[in-house]
Parts: structure tokens; sequence; C-alpha cells
């Protein structure tokens, strides 16, 4: 997965009913709970649902390496 995705804000949250969320967007769901739970993402309340948004250790990451 690139963090281009979540930087581009369409790695979204949504619940689908009954208490049931699910990861949506163009990158595989468990790879993005990944992400965050190493701290370089972060769920962010947003219209219909959460968004996933970087921290500043995303940020680093996202960095083209030299």
């Amino acid at each position: 997965m690139k963090l281009t995705d979540i930087e581009a804000g369409t790695v979204t949250m949504r619940n689908t009913g009954y208490g049931s969320w699910r990861i949506m967007g163009p990158s595989q769901p468990g790879v993005v709970g990944r992400v965050i739970a190493l701290g370089l993402a972060r769920w962010q309340e947003a219209e219909g649902g959460k968004q996933a948004i970087l921290t500043e250790a995303g940020r680093v990451e996202a960095l083209p390496s030299t």
C-alpha cells in the first residue's frame, strides 16, 4: 500500500449497519489496519464515517527517499 492513498483522502471507514464498520478505498483493509497500528495514520471523524489521515510519522515515511 502506498501512503499516498491515505494522504489523498481515499481511505475511509463506514458503518454498514448493525455496528459493522468496513474500511473502504483502494488499499487492502488489513494493511490499512497495520499502518494505523504502527502509528503512521489515524482515524478522523468525517461526514458519513471516518477518514484515515497521516500522522507526523506517516508524513515522514511518505517522503520520497533520496
